[in-house]
Order: C-alpha cells, then structure tokens, then sequence
C-alpha cells in the first residue's frame, strides 16, 4: 500500500419476528507501489467483497439488530433451555485483475495468492442467558486461482465460539 485508500461499506438489515436478513457490499480502492531492483510499478488497485445472512429463531424469540432477551434462560438442574438460532451464510471476495498484471512485477502471486473467493456456510447459535452464547459453523470455500495448476484446493473449516457479554 502506498497512498490513498478509498472504502465505501454500505449495510442493510430487515428483521421481522423470527426471521432476519443482513448483507453488506463492500469497494476498496488502494493505491500501490511495487519496488524490484530498479523496476518501480505504481497503481490504483480495486477490490469488491459482499456477503448476505438469513437467521431465524427457532425457539420463537423476535430478531433484532439490538439485541434480544431470550425467552428462556438455561441453568443446569433447572427448567429452560435458552434461545437456539440458526443461520446461513454466503460471501464472496473479487480480486483486481490489475494485482496479478506484471509478470514478476505484480503485486499479487498468481501461483499462490487466489483471484476470487467464494464461501458459504451453516451455524447455529445458543443463548444461555442474556450474557452467554455459543456458536458453532461450518464454512467451504472455493477459490479461482492461487495455485500452480489452477485453482487451490478448496477449504473447510469448522469453528465455535463462546462470547460473553457484561
């Protein structure tokens, strides 16, 4: 990176009762400066990325940008369960064509540095209480480009977490 960065970021969200929908587009202008030897490349790269989330309350609580209260707590020896959400998720990431132009003097690797990623993904997310939720994902990715014959190896990955809020 070597001069001005341009981000524009718009969001939406709509909730109604159970159900939810979050999505975001997101431009980034950067300009760039590559040195090799006596060779100097400058150059305004652009980059996209998008994503969209539907979830849904299956255990009836109203969905809300923030915030809600469950309408069960789980405490163990005790009646409740808390408030199960799942959710669903797709994005996408657009590299410059401009990044991979230049031979030896790209800014990116086309060999190992990918041109576009795409992924989707499932979870599902437990309420304790007000203060507690746990997550728990699986995402797949798939890539155009980064590897020496084409495409790299698509990625999966499963991934929890535990959040604690005060």
């Amino acid at each position: 990176a070597d001069g001005e960065r341009l981000r524009v970021s718009p969001q939406f969200y709509y909730y109604l009762g159970r159900f939810g929908v979050l999505g975001e587009y997101v431009t980034v202008s950067q300009d760039v400066t590559r040195v090799v030897g006596a060779v100097t490349r400058s150059d305004s790269l652009y980059n996209t990325a998008w994503h969209a989330q539907l979830s849904w309350f299956v255990t009836g609580e109203d969905e809300s940008f923030k915030g809600f209260t469950p309408l069960t707590t789980f405490e163990p020896g005790k009646p409740g369960h808390g408030a199960l959400e799942l959710v669903a998720r797709y994005h996408e990431l657009s590299v410059d064509d401009a990044a991979f132009a230049g031979g030896d003097n790209s800014f990116a690797n086309p060999l190992t540095a990918a041109r576009k990623a795409r992924a989707a993904g499932i979870g599902v997310n437990w309420y304790l209480n007000q203060s507690v939720k746990w997550s728990l994902n699986y995402e797949r990715t798939r890539f155009d480009g980064g590897a020496e014959t084409g495409d790299r190896p698509d990625e999966e990955a499963l991934l929890t977490r535990i959040g604690l809020a005060f």
